[in-house]
């Protein structure tokens, strides 16, 4: 029977949702009603157009892709008639950080104090988390300099001042003139500076997974949220109902001897950014290193196929694009994928999924029958953080890699006797 309580789900983007906040809202629909509240790029996805068939919502809210002051008008309205009408229990976000959020929370409050608030991680944690959001920057403001032919000097005096000043309108100015509010951000979301030591005062619980040893993921976000104060741990949903989920979703689509090789983004705009290095030099750098370790993944994977995605984000990126012909001309046998193409839908059918460091290794790691490889060879600092993850294999070269031996594979990586302790998902919110 349907428990009468509700729940409101905001998912973040559709990638995000497509790693994670799928799976907790097939396990949250079976006992809640739930309101979906997201982007309009949802509408324009097939496999979020069917799963919406199968899962029992109760409605869906799509955030308007307009200006900012229609945007924060619509939160307003919106989030005032939602709650209004269905007076949700739990209110669950992807992120401590987004002004959707902080309207809908701060709403909230003023209809029933009592609604919880729990933010859940929905992708890696970097140990070297500070690193990872100048990697983020640092392709921003390459985006910039690519766009308007600006110095770096001039880019990244641009990149930062349209930050803040993103940063002052969406946080400051038009929540006090709606709703007579300022907000207090933990980060900018536009440039990913650190705004304040402590975070917690953003949420009731942040749930989190226990897939770091010794349980980094804790001290991780210790450092982010200045204090591991309502911390909490759950089984993944993707491992409690993903199985089911994903027959349904993806027609039972089976894992076959493919290899699906899915390159992050940011690492090189970070090193053109800190290093004197002419860009054929560091293409040909980065293209050598990309060939040895296709070479050594087809000698030690014999007789498997082969395909190469980018991430979305670097679907314009002169860079990668030039580097995805040169690798489908060097080895014409790999199938190459447009980088919108579902990733986890390529993890699915894969048996091996190759990267240097990115979500995509962590949401592999799931899995007990697939190999996450990470490849820390580039020569780029603070590329080794999948080194700390359960179930990932972390080489630093690849004559480790062309030493190594699979044959003892599952016994030397998946022991998950803790987690088996966690609740699930339904488990943590029926008792809190």
């Amino acid at each position: 029977m349907m428990n009468s309580k509700c729940i409101f789900l905001l998912p973040g983007s559709l990638h995000l949702f497509l790693a994670t906040g799928i799976y907790y809202l097939w396990e949250l629909s079976k006992n809640f009603n739930i309101v979906l509240i997201v982007s309009e790029e949802y509408k324009h996805s097939p496999d979020f157009n069917k799963f919406i068939t199968l899962a029992h919502i109760i409605e869906i809210v799509y955030l308007p892709e307009s200006n900012a002051i229609q945007k924060h008008i619509f939160y307003v309205k919106t989030y005032k008639t939602l709650l209004r009408k269905y007076r949700p229990q739990y209110l669950l976000h992807h992120d401590v950080v987004y002004v959707s959020m902080m309207y809908l929370y701060h709403i909230a409050g003023k209809f029933d104090p009592t609604t919880k608030k729990y933010s859940y991680l929905t992708g890696v944690l970097f140990k070297n988390w500070e690193h990872n959001h100048k990697m983020i920057q640092a392709f921003s403001i390459n985006s910039i300099i690519t766009k308007y032919s600006f110095p770096i000097w001039f880019a990244t005096y641009y990149f930062n001042i349209i930050c803040w000043l993103k940063l002052v309108l969406n946080y400051y100015i038009l929540p006090i003139i709606l709703i007579g509010k300022v907000f207090s951000p933990p980060m900018n979301i536009f440039s990913f500076k650190i705004l304040k030591e402590y975070w917690n005062d953003q949420f009731d619980k942040l749930i989190l997974y226990r897939n770091l040893r010794n349980n980094l993921d804790i001290k991780i976000m210790k450092e982010y949220c200045g204090t591991d104060e309502n911390f909490v741990q759950i089984i993944h949903p993707l491992k409690s109902f993903g199985s089911e989920l994903n027959d349904i979703l993806y027609d039972n689509i089976r894992e076959s001897n493919v290899i699906t090789i899915l390159p992050s983004y940011g690492s090189i705009d970070y090193y053109k950014l800190t290093n004197k290095i002419n860009i054929d030099e560091l293409f040909n750098k980065i293209m050598l290193k990309w060939k040895g370790i296709i070479d050594s993944v087809i000698k030690k994977f014999d007789g498997c196929s082969l395909q190469w995605k980018l991430h979305p984000i670097q679907t314009n990126d002169h860079f990668w694009n030039t580097l995805t012909k040169k690798i489908k001309n060097e080895y014409p046998q790999i199938n190459v994928l447009p980088p919108d193409a579902n990733a986890q839908k390529l993890i699915l059918m894969s048996k091996v999924v190759i990267s240097d460091v990115s979500t995509v290794l962590w949401w592999t790691s799931l899995f007990t029958s697939k190999l996450a490889i990470s490849f820390d060879v580039f020569g780029f600092e603070y590329m080794d953080d999948m080194q700390y993850f359960d179930n990932i294999l972390y080489f630093s070269n690849l004559e480790d890699f062309d030493n190594y031996s699979f044959i003892q594979i599952d016994k030397i990586l998946f022991d998950n006797s803790q987690e088996t302790q966690l609740p699930t998902l339904t488990e943590f919110l029926n008792m809190n």
